[in-house]
């Protein structure tokens, strides 16, 4: 008979943000890196970056205001109207746990005000329906 081993790993997981920081600190630490490695890390830094709410600002603020006629570009267009929210503006009325360019495009639409005056309209046209 085979005697089996019970025992359990008791390391905790690393979750994804922070394999991605281990990451980037042991390729930075390194004096030099094969080209894979420099790939990684330039991977592991664009990850870094765009999970931040400057970098979504930024992007959708790029879009709004560039020539090209990308479709990103025309969504960002619709949903903004007719001017751009400051930084402040967008960082207060940001609302997702996490930061990505769905959550940008939620908080640009919450903030256009033809937007708001929509929802207060429904709001107000259920109200009376319910009377």
């Amino acid at each position: 008979m085979k005697a089996t081993n019970k025992t359990t790993a008791t390391a905790q997981k690393l979750t994804a943000t922070q394999r991605t920081a281990r990451t980037i600190k042991v390729l930075t630490a390194k004096e030099e890196r094969t080209a894979h490695e420099s790939v990684l890390l330039a991977n592991a830094q664009y990850k870094t970056e765009a999970k931040t709410l400057g970098f979504v600002y930024g992007t959708l603020k790029r879009e709004y205001f560039s020539e090209e006629r990308t479709a990103l570009a025309i969504s960002v267009r619709e949903v903004v109207g007719d001017s751009f929210p400051t930084r402040a503006a967008f960082k207060k009325g940001y609302k997702a746990q996490s930061f990505h360019v769905w959550g940008g495009l939620q908080t640009l639409k919450r903030l256009n005000p033809v937007n708001k005056v929509k929802a207060r309209i429904a709001r107000q046209n259920k109200a009376e329906a319910k009377k």
